[in-house]
């Protein structure tokens, strides 16, 4: 019966230890979890954090693309519409120059009067074409900074001529408004464009103005 009773204690006590022991490991194997957890539950509030970062600074380079879209696009429609306004003075100085030449070959043919000697000398005072060139090459200046220094810098052998249609090229006018600019025919301002293309050393395909927008 003793040991019946110490068998029996000695059981309970091993009992007692296994339960405690079971207990431990399962209090133990619950925080592993409960780490476990937290560290996903981490890492996924990291991923979620990098996610909205990339995706902010996608919208942000996405933005400033389409800023920069904007601002290239608005510049050149700023630069076309300068170059609208170059044109338009220019355009007027011709149609100026053109009936001024007209009265003044009217007056020469309809006598030869001091007053109409003064009249001629007046008209001839106003259709000055260096004293419009100067004019025109400042506000051109204005709008395309630079361009006649590189234009001299890259083609050294141009005329002040050459100069002039470039700089009328680079504009877009044409054959007929620059012929008038310059108080040519229109045959001569084709050869102009031509003898222009040879000193630029441009291939039969190259387009004249287009390459002087480049510069």
């Amino acid at each position: 019966q003793k040991m019946l009773l110490i068998f029996t204690a000695g059981l309970l006590l091993l009992l007692i230890m296994a339960l405690s022991l079971f207990r431990i490991r399962s209090k133990y194997l619950n925080q592993q979890q409960l780490i476990l957890q937290q560290d996903n539950y981490l890492a996924n509030l990291e991923i979620a954090r990098k996610d909205a970062a990339n995706q902010a600074l996608e919208e942000r380079i996405f933005a400033e693309q389409q800023i920069n879209r904007l601002e290239r696009e608005k510049h050149l429609a700023e630069i076309e519409v300068k170059n609208n306004e170059l044109a338009n003075s220019l355009l007027n100085i011709v149609r100026k120059n053109e009936i001024m030449y007209e009265i003044r070959e009217r007056i020469r043919t309809s006598g030869n009067g001091d007053a109409l000697n003064e009249l001629v000398r007046f008209i001839n005072s106003n259709t000055d074409t260096d004293h419009n060139w100067k004019k025109f090459r400042l506000e051109f200046e204005q709008v395309h900074s630079g361009f006649f220094d590189r234009l001299k810098e890259n083609y050294p052998d141009l005329t002040e001529h050459d100069t002039r249609l470039a700089a009328c090229l680079r504009i877009n006018l044409s054959s007929r408004e620059i012929a008038g600019m310059m108080n040519v025919s229109l045959e001569t301002a084709h050869k102009n464009r031509q003898r222009l293309r040879k000193k630029m050393n441009l291939s039969p395909g190259s387009d004249l103005a287009s390459e002087l927008r480049k510069i």
